[in-house]
């Protein structure tokens, strides 16, 4: 028998569920935590159809979500193994002043007449 968690707090509810019980979040669907694949409980009975995700034999299960609730993708940077030092979002900062010091100091030694 598969698994169903709220989304909102993740309290394990049954497959019928309209809200779940501990905060109350009114259920409109069913989201597979592994592909996102959404839909009714129905189609979960053996897995998701999409990605074949059968949450019975680990401790996840599917999501009930409210289908009006907008995905938030994660807007964190990801490490992508590059090996880079400083990330992305210091070189557009750095370059910037960077430049403007580079032109403080050629006007400093162009008035002390170096």
């Amino acid at each position: 028998m598969q698994k169903f968690y709220c989304d909102n707090c993740g309290t394990k509810v049954s497959k019928n569920a309209a809200k779940c019980p501990k905060c109350g979040r009114f259920f409109k669907s069913v989201r597979c935590p592994s592909c996102g694949l959404t839909g009714s409980p129905d189609i979960f009975v053996n897995g998701c159809p999409s990605c074949g995700y059968a949450g019975e034999n680990s401790n996840e299960g599917f999501n009930f979500y409210d289908i009006d609730e907008k995905f938030k993708p994660d807007r964190r940077p990801k490490r992508d193994g590059t090996g880079r030092f400083f990330s992305e979002h210091f070189y557009k900062r750095a370059i910037p002043v960077l430049f403007i010091v580079i032109i403080l100091l050629i006007i400093i030694l162009l008035k002390t007449g170096w």
